[in-house]
């Protein structure tokens, strides 16, 4: 749905799959659940909360017990997607392959390190 000038005040909103132009947000709780990504321009967001549930929470949730339980090569991992997250859309991150850890496997490459080589059947 296409939002365009409105003004949401003590509103729980679900964002996944919107648009957003120019609109205000005042007291309102934004929830993404992990759906089709929001599109957001424009927009002012006053004393306002961010929930992440379903898929977005349990990315979030494997995020952390990547950082937190693969010692220092999760912990590089996560930091290097942070720093290619603090890069502006539609720009390239420079060494962002370079900056991941040994044996790391860059985003939308192939599987996690451990799991099955590509093409190959786990279930037999």
């Amino acid at each position: 749905m296409e939002h365009n000038g409105e003004t949401m005040t003590d509103a729980t909103e679900v964002i996944d799959g919107n648009q957003y132009n120019d609109c205000r947000f005042t007291n309102c709780k934004l929830v993404f659940r992990g759906g089709e990504i929001p599109r957001i321009s424009g927009c002012h967001f006053e004393n306002c909360q961010w929930q992440f549930d379903d898929a977005a929470e349990r990315t979030l949730l494997f995020m952390r017990q990547l950082y937190h339980g693969m010692g220092t090569g999760g912990a590089q991992l996560i930091e290097a997607t942070l720093s290619q997250l603090r890069q502006p859309m539609g720009q390239p991150s420079p060494g962002a392959t370079s900056q991941l850890p040994p044996g790391a496997i860059p985003p939308g490459s192939g599987p996690l390190p451990g799991g099955p080589p590509p093409g190959s059947n786990p279930t037999g």
